[in-house]
């Protein structure tokens, strides 16, 4: 008996029209993961020359430039504007300016540093000879009690000198109330010691007769101490000029010392400066003192 072998039906097939053209292979799928790797790193390279040259831009006077480029047989001018980049800023203190913009900061100068700019010592010297000549005045002129001592510390002006009354005349105390002067020596200056009586603000009415002078001590009243208290602000003005005066001129001196740095003539200037305001505050202090003792209460300067 013959066996026979079945045959196995032939595998199905479909028409034309309904095979797909998008089968999977592994040669396509390569090539497209390699051209897309390809495109990823030129389009990195691309980037990082823009990023290149947009840093170099920010250096250009400009943020556009003008770049020239052959087109169609001839040059042509293209306008390019800079891609955005990150601008580092850093902020810096600023200087410390003068005397428009900010106080420049002062410092105290010892007495051999100012002696290279000014002689501190005899700018010293005459600042407390201002003070101490005010003092002066204020026993010599404006004392509550008028004695012949007192009278006798009168100044006297003849030309360009003074002289104290007690050089020129004797003076004698007849009593409580009357001070005789003679000017038997000089009779040639009376109008002059006359006139000095009438300003120092005693309210003294000189008498004369012939080269006699006769002084009535007034009692103090109230109005005579309020002249009096008036004339000790005068004395203390004509200190404070005299003391202005020598600051204006030991800063000129120091800012006539081209030589030297410009700090230190500055501290030098301010130390003048605050060595006045120094003196200026104690012959304060002093006219306070004594008008304080003159009208005999708490009230202030007049």
């Amino acid at each position: 008996m013959k066996r026979t072998t079945p045959e196995l039906a032939p595998p199905l097939q479909t028409s034309a029209s309904h095979q797909r053209n998008d089968v999977w292979s592994p040669k396509i799928y390569f090539s497209q993961v390699m051209e897309h790797l390809w495109k990823l790193r030129l389009l990195k390279s691309v980037t990082r020359t823009i990023r290149i040259k947009s840093v170099q831009n920010l250096y250009s006077s400009s943020y556009t430039s003008c770049t020239r480029t052959l087109h169609s047989g001839y040059m042509s001018t293209q306008l390019q504007t800079s891609l955005p980049a990150i601008i580092h800023i850093r902020n810096y203190a600023k200087k410390v300016q003068g005397k428009k913009g900010g106080k420049q900061k002062h410092m105290n100068l010892s007495d051999e540093e100012m002696a290279e700019v000014i002689d501190i010592a005899e700018y010293k010297a005459q600042l407390r000879a201002a003070v101490d000549k005010l003092k002066k005045n204020y026993v010599e002129n404006l004392n509550l009690r008028w004695t012949g001592s007192n009278v006798g510390n009168l100044r006297v002006k003849l030309q360009d000198e003074e002289f104290a009354l007690h050089e020129l005349a004797r003076i004698s105390r007849k009593n409580a109330q009357l001070v005789v002067i003679n000017m038997s020596e000089f009779p040639e200056v009376i109008k002059h010691v006359i006139q000095a009586i009438n300003e120092s603000g005693s309210e003294m009415n000189p008498q004369q007769e012939g080269t006699m002078i006769y002084l009535t001590i007034p009692k103090l009243s109230r109005d005579t101490r309020e002249v009096l208290s008036k004339n000790a602000k005068i004395m203390c003005n004509k200190a404070k000029e005299e003391i202005r005066d020598l600051q204006n001129h030991y800063v000129k001196v120091a800012k006539s010392k081209t030589d030297m740095s410009e700090d230190l003539i500055f501290n030098a200037t301010n130390q003048i400066m605050a060595l006045s305001d120094k003196a200026m505050d104690e012959l304060r202090v002093v006219l306070m003192t004594k008008q304080h003792d003159i009208l005999g209460d708490n009230e202030g300067a007049l």
